[in-house]
C-alpha cells in the first residue's frame, strides 16, 4: 500500500512484457507482450485483464491513443483501428510498403491520421476508417518522430506537390522560409539532414 511502499497490486501477463507502457482512456492500460505477439489491457485500479489482442508481430512502435480509439501498425504493415474499451477492430488495412512511422496528432477538435512507409511517402488517412485521404512523397525515407508545432513563423505555400514532385518543387514548397505569420505545422526530418515543415492545413485538406 501507500503507507509502506509496496505494490499495490502484482499481476503476471506473459513470459516478457515489452513498453512503454500506454494509458488508455477508461483507466487502462496497454503492454506488448512480444512472445505471444499481441496486446494486453488491464485495469489500472487493480491490474484486471480487460481485453488481449493478438497482433500476428510485434508493434511498429506504440500504439497511438486518438479518442476512444487505439491505432496499431505492427512490423508487417497491419493498420489497426481497435475501441479502447473492447479491443474490437474496428478498421483494418494492410499496408502494401514496409512502414516507418504511425503518427496521431491532435490540434484541439483536429485531428490527423499518418503514416510514412520506406519510399519516403506521407499518407494522411481517415481516422475512422484508415481511408486513404491523401498522400504526397517527399523524395526520402522519414525519420521516426513527426512533431506537432501549434504555431510556427512561417508563411506556408498555398498548395503542396503531390506524389512524384521533384526536389526542386518540394524544396521550395515544404521546406518554408521564415515570415511573421504563425500557423500549425508538422516537422519531420530524414536520414540525409534535410528537416522539412508542413503546413497543418495542408495534411486536412480533403
Amino acid at each position: 500500500g501507500t503507507a509502506d511502499g509496496k505494490p499495490l497490486w502484482r499481476v503476471k501477463l506473459g513470459e516478457e512484457l515489452r513498453g512503454p507502457l500506454v494509458a488508455l482512456p477508461g483507466d487502462l492500460v496497454a503492454v506488448l507482450d512480444p512472445i505471444g505477439e499481441r496486446l494486453v489491457v488491464v485495469a489500472v485500479a487493480n491490474g484486471a485483464k480487460r481485453w488481449e489482442l493478438p497482433l500476428g508481430d510485434l508493434w511498429l512502435s506504440p500504439p497511438q491513443v486518438l479518442g476512444d480509439s487505439l491505432l496499431v501498425a505492427t512490423k508487417s504493415n497491419r493498420l489497426l483501428r481497435v475501441k479502447a474499451s473492447d479491443g474490437s477492430i474496428q478498421a483494418e488495412r494492410r499496408w502494401p510498403l514496409w512502414l516507418t512511422e504511425l503518427a496521431a496528432l491532435r490540434l484541439g477538435q483536429q485531428q490527423a491520421l499518418l503514416v510514412a512507409d520506406i519510399t519516403g511517402q506521407l499518407t494522411i488517412l481517415d481516422p475512422q476508417s484508415l481511408v486513404t485521404r491523401r498522400s504526397f512523397n517527399l523524395g526520402r525515407r522519414m525519420l521516426p518522430g513527426l512533431l506537432l508545432a501549434p504555431e510556427f513563423p512561417v508563411h506556408f505555400p498555398q498548395n503542396l506537390p503531390d506524389a512524384g514532385g521533384d526536389d526542386e518543387d518540394l524544396d521550395t514548397a515544404i521546406i518554408s522560409r521564415a515570415g511573421a505569420a504563425r500557423a500549425p505545422a508538422v516537422l519531420a526530418a530524414d536520414g540525409h539532414g534535410f528537416l522539412y515543415v508542413i503546413a497543418w492545413a495542408q495534411l486536412l485538406q480533403e
